[in-house]
């Protein structure tokens, strides 16, 4: 006689890096179970690595560019507000966590989705209306070494 397990897993979001693939997914209690069972390799990072921005707002979207930096966008802005650093809603940190200090777009407002192109920019949504120096409605593509408004021609 066969048995087989059912197992069904609704994929919210995913993003996917030269790091590892990061997935956020809502599953059954088979699901659970198998996890359980099964865990999965995590790599060696935790909170006694080092890494601890601790923004003092929301962080909504994360990106992992291909040198391993870490774009964070959210509702964080202010003196002290990532990394220990002055930082308005996107700020890109290095892979132990300290910012990265010559990227500085200085969005007026809430970044909530960011994505890296293949050619390396990056694409940033939110609820700004100033971003890299420019006027820029909701959205923008800025380079990927200071964070500077990049043209669209």
């Amino acid at each position: 006689m066969k048995s087989t397990t059912a197992l069904r897993a609704t994929l919210r979001a995913t993003s996917v890096s030269n790091l590892g693939f990061f997935i956020r997914a809502s599953v059954t209690l088979a699901a659970l179970a198998l996890f359980v069972c099964f865990p999965p390799v995590i790599p060696a990072q935790s909170a006694l690595d080092g890494f601890a921005p601790n923004p003092n707002g929301i962080v909504y979207a994360i990106a992992v560019q291909a040198d391993g930096k870490i774009l964070a966008g959210g509702n964080f802005s202010g003196a002290n507000s990532i990394g220990g650093q002055t930082r308005n809603h996107i700020a890109r940190l290095n892979a132990d966590g300290t910012v990265e200090t010559a990227f500085d777009p200085n969005a007026n407002n809430d970044v909530f989705a960011i994505a890296v192109q293949p050619d390396g920019k990056i694409l940033v949504g939110g609820g700004f209306f100033s971003i890299g120096g420019q006027t820029r409605f909701n959205i923008d593509r800025l380079n990927a070494e200071i964070g500077g408004e990049s043209r669209w021609y």
